[in-house]
């Protein structure tokens, strides 16, 4: 059994793997919703209509958000699954980590820019 580990190396470690992931999707469900709200706040609110800058943030947010969902939440979600559904070794628990770290920087990178853009 060399390189594989029982239950994700140790229970804590183990436990936080998959609450972890839950809490991804969780994330996920809520920047899909908040997308789709200002989605359809671009489009049909009065503010929007009556000044092209409301409408232009408002579609900024937008894009940002599915940014967001593109680059952060969907990668992480199919490393966990690839990672969970294979069998457990330490490599793919070490590219499941790295992951996380680059797309957190990404996430942190796409916020930056929205805000100077914003801005």
């Amino acid at each position: 059994m060399k390189d594989q580990m029982s239950c994700c190396c140790c229970v804590p470690l183990g436990m936080a793997y998959h609450i972890i992931a839950c809490f991804e999707i969780i994330f996920m469900t809520f920047l899909i919703v908040q997308s789709l709200e200002y989605y359809y706040a671009a489009e049909d609110g009065e503010k929007a209509k009556a000044h092209h800058i409301i409408k232009l943030f408002y579609n900024w947010i937008f894009y940002m958000l599915v940014a967001s969902i593109s680059v952060y939440s969907v990668p992480r979600i199919f490393v966990y699954l690839f990672t969970i559904c294979r069998s457990k070794s330490y490599s793919r628990l070490q590219l499941y980590f790295t992951t996380r770290i680059i797309t957190f920087l990404l996430l942190a990178l796409i916020h930056i820019t929205m805000f100077v853009v914003l801005f």
